[in-house]
């Protein structure tokens, strides 16, 4: 895993420090030029994890607020 999971939008979540196009915090962006293959890959992996859990928090605040019109 040589190439970066950067998606060009680069933005930062609120005060979170969590990038919402990658889904990796700002640490991570820095680390992943020197980081091994291995831990490429558990970025990545927890990255995925937080934009799948930023998406579905997203959803839920989007339903709220339908139900509240």
């Amino acid at each position: 895993m040589d190439k970066s999971i950067c998606r060009k939008v680069c933005e930062y979540e609120d005060d979170q420090r969590i990038c919402r196009g990658c889904g990796r915090t700002a640490e991570e962006i820095t680390e992943w030029y020197y980081a091994t293959k291995e831990r490429k890959i558990e970025i990545a992996k927890a990255a995925r994890k937080r934009s799948k859990a930023s998406k579905e928090a997203n959803e839920q605040r989007q339903m709220i607020v339908l139900d509240l019109l």
